[in-house]
């Protein structure tokens, strides 16, 4: 029997050349995820949970969402009802104890001790 190499070249070619197959549909599952939430699911109201060691189980309201720009050479900041990008402030506040604070939207998206709650 012969020693048979075929390239990629030649295995795809018949996939090429194949006329009568359908184009494939892709559909986009929309996704909610609480613990790596997107900018679309973060509003001024919203309502999270910290599992982080300092202060566990407490519950932490969004009170406002600041965007930030540079226009002339100064940085000038807009109040927004949902994040722009990831560097934008997220200003927060403790129910139980009546704590400000102030975050940036990837520290609270991105670390698994903040939760979104529905």
């Amino acid at each position: 029997m012969a020693n048979l190499k075929v390239g990629l070249h030649d295995a795809l070619r018949s996939i090429r050349q194949a006329k009568d197959t359908a184009p494939i549909q892709i559909q986009q599952i929309p996704l909610a995820d609480n613990i790596f939430f997107t900018k679309d699911q973060l509003k001024v109201g919203s309502i999270l949970k910290y599992y982080g060691r300092h202060a566990p189980n407490t519950v932490w309201e969004v009170i406002s969402i600041r965007f930030y720009v540079l226009h002339n050479g100064q940085l000038r900041s807009h109040k927004v009802k949902s994040p722009q990008t990831l560097a934008d402030q997220v200003e927060i506040k403790c129910r139980n104890d009546g704590t400000c604070m102030e975050c940036s939207f990837q520290y609270l998206s991105y670390s698994a001790i903040w939760r979104l709650e529905q």
